[in-house]
Parts: C-alpha cells; sequence; structure tokens
C-alpha cells in the first residue's frame, strides 16, 4: 500500500467485492514500523489474539496464558493501548463520517466512508467522487479542512494529537 495518492489502474470501475476488500485493507494498513497508513496489521494481531484469551477465560476461568507476539509477551498495559486506540479511531472514523455527511450532503455514502478513511488512515485515493480519476477539488473549504485535520491525526497517531488536548499532561511531564 501506498500513501502517496499515485494509482496505475482505475479501480472505481472494478467489481464491489474487489472494492470492499480494497477498504478493509485501508482500515488494516500496513505493518509495524512502516509509513503506510491504516491501524496497522499488529494490533489488528494483538486485538485478535486478546478477544480470543478472553473467550477461552470464559470457558475455563483458571487458566494463565499470556498473550505473546513472537514468542514475546505483551504486557496489560500494551494490551490496553491497542485496544484503546482502536476504539478510539473507529469511533472517530464513524464521527467523522457524520461530520462529513453534514458537510457534504450530496457525496454519496461511499465517496463519504473512502474520503473519510482516505484521510485518516492516510491511503491515498479514495473511491466514488473522490476516487481514482477524481480529487477532493470539488467539496466545500471546510469540509478540506477536516479532513486535512484527520490527515494530520492518522500521520502523527491518535495519541500524539490528543496530549495536546489534554493540558494537565503539559503542566505533569
Amino acid at each position: 500500500m501506498t500513501t502517496t495518492g499515485y494509482v496505475t489502474e482505475d479501480y472505481g470501475v472494478w467489481a464491489v467485492p474487489a472494492e470492499t476488500i480494497l477498504l478493509i485493507l485501508m482500515l488494516i494498513g500496513g505493518c509495524s514500523g512502516s509509513t503506510s497508513g491504516g491501524t496497522k496489521v499488529i494490533r489488528f494481531v494483538l486485538a485478535w489474539r486478546i478477544c480470543v484469551q478472553h473467550v477461552e477465560r470464559a470457558f475455563r476461568a483458571n487458566i494463565v496464558r499470556p498473550v505473546q507476539v513472537n514468542g514475546q509477551p505483551v504486557d496489560r498495559d500494551n494490551q490496553e493501548g491497542v485496544l484503546v486506540f482502536i476504539v478510539l479511531i473507529w469511533l472517530l472514523t464513524i464521527f467523522s463520517f457524520f461530520v462529513v455527511a453534514i458537510l457534504e450532503p450530496r457525496l454519496s455514502l461511499l465517496g463519504n466512508l473512502s474520503a473519510v478513511l482516505a484521510t485518516l488512515y492516510n491511503i491515498g485515493p479514495a473511491f466514488a467522487e473522490v476516487g481514482p480519476t477524481e480529487n477532493f477539488g470539488h467539496l466545500a473549504s471546510q469540509t478540506k479542512i477536516y479532513l486535512s485535520l484527520l490527515m494530520v491525526l492518522g500521520r502523527l497517531e491518535l495519541f500524539a494529537i490528543l496530549v495536546l488536548f489534554a493540558p494537565s499532561l503539559w503542566r505533569k511531564y
């Protein structure tokens, strides 16, 4: 995946299942440490393993089996951080979907969702009215400003920006 917005194929004419797969891959993103956008594969792997562990604990309450990545246990703070990140980014995605829907009532459902995903997850191109052969130029100025803020949130990682809105952390550290 590239975050440049450069495309070599008009995937806007592909079948709906292919577009659906691309949207899912946009959410997942690249591997940790890469400059590609998205939630990152490692977060989904950890979230899956945490869920499996909790389901197993529901049936075997006394089992002690740590969540591991590459054979190394992942401590509770990191597990919690991954789950909090995923919940926050999805809440922000849903909130942003409604904001863009209000700002751009003529934008299609797919165009709206993919515009939010493309900017917040730093993917590059989107679908429909903002797809591979289109751009964001026709959107209202306030929509472009909001989507630009989403790009900053996505590129700098969510927690780094949220710290700016917590003045108590400024004084403490």
